[in-house]
């Protein structure tokens, strides 16, 4: 698709007039169209062609515009119409302004307030999708606009899939779709029951990213990404050198807790933490974001997860904090507690390396060829075995390598579950290797 559609198309019977493109995703191209009928400027998304996803795919598509068309909240882009000739597209609001991503570019960190109001307007956002039955399950910079004014809105609920109980159950295919830098544990872990607060999760990655100017976690791949996530507690502001509130770190510890069930339990309550962290910093305090040190290598087969990169922004410059007032949601009064970060374990010697990397390449062996495209199980094995403490990011690093998923920046990770009984055959043939390694190392590796 991405060759056919451009300036001068017309779609929907020629309601709609593409002017110019935008940007493009993984699944969609974004464009400025003109809509003739109601003589207006929208943002019109179209699916791409050609991408090797299962038949359900235009389905969740449609799916995902008429959910969004039957929400309006000022913190969502706008859907307006949908439409399915000569692709499937969606008619949206067109936001005159720039992403987050492009401010954090600009700008690598902000000052507190400005964050914490800007997280906030995010969650207000979510907390309505939520209440829909929605899930964003992709929540980062890039799809978060900010207007001239300062407002922020959600966009791109194109992974969205409603969480529904008796209802039908949208796709089992096993796809596991987002970006790694933002993704929560039980995201990673391909978990089918993902709820708002694996969103939750993402916001407090985001919110971190605006406050540090870098991310929680740095790896060379998704799967090493994946593994810090389920398994490595993130770092705290103050051991970054970055002056923020008390109550600020106490949103972030809450908000980043591996186990869903320790995160704020909906997106209204993390509002109100939000709300009062926010007045618990002082006036004129913003973050202090420290000299950036030498980036240190990504995290490789020979290290255990114990330092990170700082994230590739431009020069911090700081500006007064937005005035857009965001507005929060019913008081919290959760527990918030953020202890200091972790140092990590020793670096294993060379003998213990080589034995991680023959149980990592025998694993991810085993991997490829029962058919793993990367499958969800896979990836949920793994997550269960650094939890058991014989593997490391020495075997996320081979298995990404193996099957091909390497490079930090690709944007998105997807993993598709093997049908039938190879999923079960590759989950215990995995469960009598991991038996094997747990006799032959008692005492780990």
């Amino acid at each position: 698709m991405g060759d056919t559609l451009g300036p001068g198309w017309t779609l929907s019977g020629g309601r709609y007039r593409i002017d110019a493109k935008l940007g493009s995703g993984g699944m969609a191209e974004v464009f400025r169209a003109y809509d003739t009928k109601l003589a207006r400027t929208v943002a019109l998304k179209a699916m791409r062609t050609g991408l090797p996803f299962d038949e359900g795919y235009p389905v969740r598509f449609r799916r995902e515009a008429r959910a969004m068309a039957a929400m309006s909240h000022p913190h969502v882009v706008a859907v307006h119409d949908v439409g399915e000739e000569p692709v499937p597209h969606i008619v949206m609001e067109l936001v005159e302004g720039r992403s987050l991503a492009d401010l954090l570019h600009e700008r690598r960190a902000l000052p507190v307030t400005e964050a914490l109001g800007l997280a906030a307007q995010v969650l207000a956002g979510l907390a309505a999708a939520h209440a829909r039955g929605l899930v964003h399950r992709d929540v980062k910079p890039g799809n978060v606009l900010l207007t001239a004014d300062g407002t922020a809105k959600v966009t791109d609920f194109g992974i969205a899939r409603a969480v529904e109980g008796a209802g039908t159950v949208l796709t089992r295919t096993g796809l596991l779709i987002g970006t790694p830098h933002y993704m929560s544990p039980e995201q990673v872990q391909g978990r089918p029951d993902l709820d708002g607060r694996s969103d939750l999760y993402s916001v407090g990655v985001l919110l971190f990213h605006m406050l540090a100017g870098r991310l929680p976690f740095e790896a060379d791949s998704g799967y090493a990404l994946g593994y810090l996530h389920v398994t490595t507690p993130p770092p705290t502001l103050a051991s970054l050198g970055v002056t923020a509130a008390p109550a600020a770190e106490a949103v972030l510890a809450r908000a980043l807790a591996k186990d869903p069930a320790l995160r704020y339990p909906d997106a209204e309550e993390m509002r109100e933490a939000l709300r009062h962290a926010a007045e618990a910093v002082p006036a004129r305090q913003s973050t202090a974001v420290p000299p950036r040190p030498p980036q240190p290598p990504p995290v490789t087969v020979s290290h255990g997860p114990t330092s990170y990169g700082p994230a590739s922004h431009g020069p911090a410059s700081y500006g007064p904090a937005s005035h857009n007032p965001a507005s929060y949601g019913p008081a919290s009064h959760g527990p918030t507690s953020y202890g200091p970060a972790p140092h990590g374990p020793v670096a294993p010697g060379p003998a213990t390396r080589v034995r991680q990397l023959l149980v990592a390449q025998v694993i991810a062996l085993f991997l490829w060829l029962l058919g793993g495209q990367g499958d969800v199980s896979g990836v949920a094995v793994l997550g269960a075995l650094g939890a058991l403490g014989i593997a490391g990011p020495g075997l996320w690093v081979s298995c990404s390598a193996l099957l091909g998923r390497r490079g930090p920046n690709t944007g998105s990770l997807r993993t598709q579950a093997i049908a039938g009984t190879a999923v079960h055959g590759a989950v215990l043939l995995l469960f009598v290797l991991a038996m094997l390694v747990l006799a032959m190392f008692p005492h780990g590796l």
